[in-house]
């Protein structure tokens, strides 16, 4: 495991288990986009938009199969029907894991080559580290 890729895990290791809740924005609850821009501010010092359509608008775009710790990873989610696909972000840790808030699970570690996950991948983010 690389540095960057323990820094991140270390970062993710004290959120893990936070419940979801839309708007939320602590341990106590959190959102995605609140998890990721938390992450993103601990470990690298930068400070992201709040939601997660502010940002899938930074950075570069990456190819999936070049994903290195530190990329934002964006989906697209069952919302409030069937027909409003809502965005979902987490971090990528590598070895294929992502750090992401659910609302089944509240902040957990995925992988991104589960079927659901994958099925759901709408592309990712490289942002300045610094």
């Amino acid at each position: 495991m690389t540095s960057p890729e323990r820094q991140l895990r270390d970062a993710v290791d004290p959120w893990k288990g936070t419940p979801y809740r839309l708007g939320g924005t602590s341990k106590s609850w959190a959102d995605c986009s609140a998890l990721v821009r938390s992450l993103y501010q601990d470990v690298y010092g930068v400070q992201l938009p709040r939601t997660a359509e502010e940002q899938e608008r930074l950075g570069a775009k990456i190819d999936r199969r070049n994903l290195v710790a530190g990329d934002l990873i964006f989906f697209r989610t069952q919302g409030m029907g069937p027909f409003f696909k809502s965005r979902h972000v987490g971090l990528y840790l590598g070895n294929g894991e992502f750090a992401q808030a659910s609302g089944r699970l509240g902040v957990n570690i995925a992988r991104l080559d589960n079927r659901y996950w994958n099925k759901k991948y709408a592309g990712a983010r490289r942002l300045p580290k610094s």
